[in-house]
């Protein structure tokens, strides 16, 4: 429930689509989020190219790349840390995933229903990512939303 100032995504550069879930659930709930491409010895030697400034503008977030085993990427993240804190409002990504056209009309209509009935909620969620989340059926989502509306009336 709370907000934290930063978060570091660490990610396997070497099995980068399977970690992306959890970044981009990260990248819509609005936080500062620095990414550690981390492995990026094993990502190459398995012949991956990975763009880490590329990603970084796609993702509108700070992407650093590392070899954690070998220290490599270490001065890079130390600042990539200091420069997403020292900015973190500003750091907030409005990164979206676009889920295709049926999908983004039902997000669309369940932001609105948020938005009219779970105000308070909204304050510590934002609406798209809650609408997200109630999307897949998620049980934490779907326990937020009905405490809401008991708190309401």
């Amino acid at each position: 429930h709370e907000k934290p100032d930063l978060v570091l995504d660490i990610v396997d550069a070497s099995n980068l689509e399977r970690n992306l879930y959890l970044t981009f659930q990260l990248l819509e709930i609005e936080i500062p989020l620095v990414i550690v491409l981390n492995m990026m010895d094993v990502a190459q030697g398995r012949g991956f190219r990975i763009d880490p400034d590329q990603l970084s503008r796609q993702l509108e977030a700070a992407v650093v790349p590392t070899v954690g085993n070998k220290g490599k990427g270490k001065g890079e993240l130390h600042e990539a840390i200091w420069e997403t804190y020292r900015n973190r409002e500003s750091a907030r990504s409005a990164f979206r995933i676009h889920y295709g056209e049926a999908l983004e009309s039902a997000l669309s209509n369940l932001e609105k229903r948020l938005l009219e009935n779970q105000a308070e909620l909204l304050t510590h969620y934002p609406a798209r990512w809650l609408a997200v989340k109630l999307m897949e059926n998620d049980p934490e989502a779907k326990r937020l939303v009905k405490e809401a509306s008991k708190k309401a009336g």
